[in-house]
């Protein structure tokens, strides 16, 4: 007994040659020198085989003792029992129950496994090891780092794919940058998303810890002090992936033929502290309009320019030459360039009655026709109008290239519309009525359907109807009043001979001084708004020509009653309807025609005298 007691190990049995593996692998040492093994976490129903390596020649025999929450075979262990089995190599699997969890297995239950080796004398070493249900820290993959660019609207025109650059056998993306802004000014802020990083291991959500990004590179083209450890920018998992940086340092030579690139790495870390492969992408950075050609387009109404236009629509076209890489020139038209920077609604509102217009997007060979209405621009006198015309590439607010042209042109009064010469010199004029339409006003008539000029007004001898310089249609209507004025002066006389004799010898004396034919007429022509003027030479005209008529002998009216009776009696009522009929079926009002008539009813019967 005592000699089997005091026998040697045999050699190589030793802890130093001796190791736990845990699926056929060994786990991780602990750091701290207090334990064999760190603490090996697994994931919940992680199905583990332990096994063991030992440099040892001599037959050797396995004992496993495990204290935890379940035993070998899954069953439950009370507190302080513990569970025993001889396999050389045990396999179990790992869960204590709890509903409530993602993974129905309590997360941090921990086991402790001793193993217990000796040969046939007894020689025996003790190894052990914790194992723990952590679905977190149980992390068997690394995470995978991937990132975009975040498209916004602001500067979506000013990123562009250019190429894929390989790198160790990966197809990296290449971007040009067009920065927004000159000189010191000039930069853009780009959006980046890593959301969409992952870890395979993660129980939800992507499972990303941090983000690392770091750009290299990044200074002037030609520039030598830069870092050439690049700048680093370390976020945390409430960042969400998403991250931005400002560019400003341009990387192309003047030319525009040489570059150099700016590159950006991404790397995330997954909560198990494990790191992804580096993630790239690589950026040029140009000036604004960089590459950008002047759009050049041809006119087709270069002519019009300064010259005489009496139509109702002008139609502005022409073709774009070159100039549109994008294939976004636009072409605008309008009467006011202020009309330009109008907003969409009163823009749409103008288009509707042709007082703006637009073209659709353009490239190069693509042809324009703007159309616009200048019916309300003309007027009863000769007037200019300029149409803008505004070109430019790209949307607002981001348009490139804007450039403003003008032309004039010369409206005629009326669209154009001559007067007869000899019905302007009777006085006559276009003028504008409620509506803004040119309407003639004068002696003469036009017929716009027939274009035909008609003299309203003639006299006895069939010259024109406006003696004296004085209007024919005003002479018309005094003459009618005269009429009146001179049927009553007759009438008040005759009643004054028969009525009494008395007053005979002084009727030369009242016909002169109450009664003067003449200053009656004058002021009962001031009382109907005349100017004492005018109508003083209505009345001397008037005077005269029935003068010219009575019979020599001068005696006054009331001793000539004769002559007196036209202005009762002095036309036919036949001829005098059928003048009347003939000028209200010419459009003229009740009165002015009844004044016209009776004229015309007048002189046609001094004609038949």
């Amino acid at each position: 007994m005592i000699k089997y007691q005091v026998s040697p190990y045999p050699e190589n049995f030793n802890l130093a040659n001796l190791e736990i593996t845990i699926n056929d692998e060994e786990p991780d040492a602990d750091d701290n020198g207090v334990n064999f093994y760190d603490v090996y976490h697994m994931k919940s129903n992680a199905e583990i085989t332990f096994g063991f390596n030992t440099a040892a020649t001599v037959p050797l025999h396995a004992d496993w003792i495990i204290d935890g929450p379940t035993n070998w075979d899954g069953s439950t262990l009370a507190s302080g029992v513990t569970g025993h089995t001889n396999e050389t190599s045990p396999t179990m699997t790992f869960c204590k129950s709890d509903l409530a969890s993602l993974t129905k297995c309590a997360q941090g239950e921990q086991w402790h496994i001793t193993l217990m080796l000796h040969d046939d004398e007894g020689h025996a070493r003790i190894i052990d090891i914790t194992v723990e249900t952590n679905d977190v820290e149980a992390d068997e993959e690394r995470p995978e780092a991937d990132a975009i660019i975040d498209m916004r609207t602001e500067y979506q025109d000013n990123i562009e794919f250019k190429e894929t650059k390989t790198v160790q056998n990966v197809d990296w993306d290449v971007y040009q940058i067009t920065l927004q802004g000159e000189g010191d000014d000039a930069e853009l802020v780009v959006h980046f998303d890593a959301s969409n990083s992952s870890d395979a291991d993660a129980l939800e959500g992507n499972g990303i810890f941090t983000y690392e990004w770091k750009i290299l590179f990044d200074t002037p083209y030609g520039g030598t002090e830069f870092d050439p450890d690049g700048h680093t920018f370390t976020l945390s998992e409430a960042s969400g992936g998403m991250w931005s940086y400002k560019f400003k340092n341009i990387t192309v030579d003047p030319t525009g033929t040489v570059e150099q690139q700016i590159r950006m790495e991404l790397v995330v870390t997954d909560k198990a502290q494990k790191f992804s492969e580096k993630f790239r992408m690589y950026f040029v950075v140009v000036p604004e309009g960089f590459g950008d050609e002047e759009p050049e387009i041809q006119w087709d109404n270069v002519q019009l320019n300064s010259s005489k236009f009496d139509q109702d629509t002008l139609t502005i076209s022409g073709q774009v030459l070159s100039g549109a890489e994008t294939n976004e020139v636009y072409v605008e038209a309008a009467f006011f360039e202020e009309n330009f920077s109008e907003s969409s609604v009163m823009k749409y509102n103008m288009s509707q009655k042709g007082l703006w217009g637009k073209s659709d997007a353009m490239g190069d060979t693509d042809r324009f026709e703007i159309t616009l209405n200048l019916e309300s621009f003309y007027t009863n006198k000769s007037t200019s109008q300029r149409v803008y015309i505004k070109y430019y590439e790209g949307e607002y607010p981001n348009e490139r290239w804007v450039t403003i042209k003008w032309i004039e042109l010369n409206l005629p009064a009326c669209q154009g519309l001559e007067a007869d010469p000899q019905a302007e010199a009777a006085g006559g004029e276009f003028i504008l009525d409620a509506n803004g339409d040119c309407q003639w006003n004068g002696a003469w008539s036009y017929n716009p359907e027939t274009g035909e000029w008609t003299e309203n007004s003639q006299t006895s001898d069939g010259t024109e109807g406006a003696e004296g310089g004085l209007d024919a249609t005003l002479i018309a209507i005094v003459a009618a009043l005269l009429l009146a004025i001179v049927g009553g002066t007759v009438i008040f006389m005759r009643r004054g001979a028969d009525s009494d004799d008395d007053f005979g010898g002084m009727e030369g004396a009242f016909g002169a001084d109450a009664l003067d034919p003449t200053e009656q007429y004058v002021q009962q022509l001031i009382a109907q708004g005349y100017p004492e003027e005018t109508a003083r030479a209505f009345a001397a005209q008037y005077v005269g020509q029935a003068a010219a008529e009575q019979p020599a002998g001068g005696q006054p009216a009331a001793a000539q009653p004769a002559a007196a009776q036209p202005a009762a009696a002095a036309f036919d009522q036949a001829v005098y309807e059928q003048y009347y009929q003939q000028f209200v079926s010419q459009g003229y009002d009740a009165a002015t025609a009844a004044a016209y008539a009776q004229q015309y009813a007048i002189q046609y019967a001094q004609s038949q005298q």
